[in-house]
């Protein structure tokens, strides 16, 4: 990306063409009659819902989803007609011209493959999946092969270019870094470098900034920024207006899976609906709730709490943690203990350690050594095992764990195994595990779907997982978090892929729940996420606990100390 590749001269010509294109996934209508030009050199915002269809088109442009078989309609592209296209290295795009021709048009999907690189949540998901050993360098190279994994030499020149381009997004300090020991930020970053790394005719980016914090944002917009300067053709699928790339002119407006509006991207703006997903109210039906509580404390039976002790009760402890990943030492001598009635937000850089942390409070990581950590330890009779003595770091009871504390996570989703369908995953929420093995009785399924209506996402009960966008998957999964009443819920980035209308809702939920006694931890790098019943907040920096205390009434963490 230092000098203008040549096949981006004629900035007019189309690129891929969609003729009333039809995208069906389990009987759900995807794209509804999607008709519309991509032409070279244009700078594209996609706004709308989830589940509108913005990554469904998405994939279509980079012919990875191919309309339905039966009235699907048609996607042709157009290689560009000058010397260097994007093809796969080696080979010549079978429709290409001779410069200065008009390019044939071509139906393959290895054509739209040849010219498009893409970032997404599921190109995300299945890397943090399969857990594949890639250093970070090897994840850059895979880019110029359009391959998960590297299974060639690139050569000396692509790895100094590679090394080059990462340095200037500020990410040379990944390169050594295995993928299952990056954070989800560090990996969005490095996904955005190897999509950039071969020069693309055409960049699909698919909310690229989620989970980023500002710096690494900052890096990620301005390279979007100088490969438009050089002529690729960006489409960048959004929630956010606030985290655009400066190049974009363009935008189109999806509803139920067809394009309403297309245009200059002041106008497009100007005339958003307010349901449009990008501006306007609260997309879930909200009513005031209380939680139900049976004896004991917070709903769980036979617990209580020791009433000599001076302080509220302990929720967790964590006493000199250190933390490995990989080999990588991630958390260093953590102390931080969370009692009954404090809601926490971890905040901190990206690869600083957070979403470690909390699986390490979800019991999925474990603590070396000298270190402890220890759940509802002022209760009498908690049920959920500890790690006792601290050389015997292991749980007796990992369900009934995960039933007091529930995750939200990126990873979780990612990683999530069963192609279950959207209630029966609630439902697993109320055994603690992956997957669900017990026949669920009436009131649990009550209560599954109560969750799913106040989420807003009654609809998608009997939809299957794998067929939801991102934000649709994760309301499921705070369904699932909820269905079991914990004690303490951890949240890790949880507007990430959530339009404005559905983040309203979300924090508004997330708001009531910490007033009717759901304690949280909550993992952001947006401000705005950041409800006013948060009352203490933790920051990380390098593994490291660099202050904790009462949120001051400025909203920033307050030092005991001080």
């Amino acid at each position: 990306m230092t000098t203008t590749p040549s096949h981006h001269a004629d900035r007019a010509a189309p690129l891929a063409v969609l003729d009333n294109v039809r995208v069906s996934f389990g009987g759900r209508r995807a794209l509804d009659g999607a008709s519309w030009t991509l032409r070279a050199g244009e700078c594209w915002a996609v706004f709308g819902r989830n589940g509108a269809g913005k990554s469904t088109l998405l994939r279509v442009v980079r012919g990875t989803t191919r309309p339905d078989q039966i009235d699907g309609g048609q996607v042709t592209w157009y290689p560009p007609s000058n010397e260097g296209a994007p093809v796969s290295p080696g080979e010549t795009s079978p429709g290409e011209a001779s410069p200065g021709e008009t390019s044939p048009g071509e139906t393959s999907p290895l054509t739209g493959r040849a010219l498009c690189a893409s970032v997404s949540s599921a190109q995300q998901e299945r890397y943090v999946r399969q857990g594949w050993l890639l250093t970070g360098e090897e994840l850059l190279l895979t880019g110029y092969f359009d391959t998960p994994l590297l299974y060639e030499d690139p050569g000396a020149e692509r790895i100094a270019a590679a090394r080059d381009l990462a340095r200037r997004l500020g990410a040379a300090h990944l390169l050594d870094v295995k993928v299952p020991a990056m954070s989800q930020g560090q990996l969005r970053l490095m996904l955005v470098a190897r999509a950039l790394v071969r020069q693309p005719a055409v960049l699909l980016l698919d909310e690229v900034c989620e989970g980023l914090d500002a710096t690494a944002r900052a890096a990620v917009l301005g390279a979007v920024d100088q490969a438009a300067a050089l002529g690729v053709t960006v489409l960048f699928a959004t929630h956010r207006t606030d985290q655009l790339p400066a190049c974009l002119s363009r935008a189109l407006l999806v509803q139920g899976g067809r394009i309403m509006a297309e245009g200059p991207l002041d106008e497009v703006m100007a005339n958003l609906p307010a349901d449009s997903g990008v501006c306007g109210g609260d997309g879930l039906d909200i009513p005031d709730m209380t939680v139900p509580a049976a004896s004991g404390v917070n709903g769980v039976s036979g617990v209580q709490a020791d009433p000599a002790s001076p302080l509220p009760p302990v929720l967790a402890r964590i006493e000199r943690a250190d933390v490995y990943v990989e080999r990588v030492h991630v958390l260093h001598a953590i102390d931080w203990t969370i009692r009954r009635g404090e809601n926490w937000c971890i905040i901190g850089p990206n690869g600083s350690g957070k979403s470690t942390l909390l699986r390490l409070l979800h019991g999925e990581e474990n603590v070396a050594v000298g270190g402890d950590i220890v759940w509802f330890a002022d209760e009498a009779s908690c049920g959920v095992a500890r790690r006792e003595p601290p050389q015997q770091a292991s749980l007796r009871d990992l369900p009934l764990l995960h039933r007091r504390v529930a995750l939200v996570s990126d990873q979780l989703q990612a990683t999530y195994g069963y192609d279950l369908t959207a209630e029966e995953l609630v439902l697993t929420g109320f055994s603690g595990t992956i997957g669900l093995y017990d026949e669920p009785d009436d009131d649990q399924r009550a209560e599954a779907a109560h969750w799913l209506r106040m989420l807003g996402a009654a609809g998608l009960a009997g939809q299957r997982i794998r067929t939801l966008s991102t934000g649709q998957l994760r309301r499921v999964l705070l369904a699932r978090a909820l269905a079991g009443a914990p004690d303490l819920l951890l949240l890790d980035e949880p507007c990430s892929g959530l339009d404005p209308a559905s983040r309203a809702g979300f924090l508004a939920l997330l708001g009531q729940l910490a007033r009717a006694g759901v304690q949280m931890v909550l993992v952001t790098h947006h401000e705005g996420d950041l409800i006013p019943e948060i009352s203490h907040v933790l920051r990380l920096a390098d593994g490291r606990v660099t202050r904790c205390g009462p949120r001051g009434d400025d909203g920033m963490v307050r030092d005991e100390s001080e």
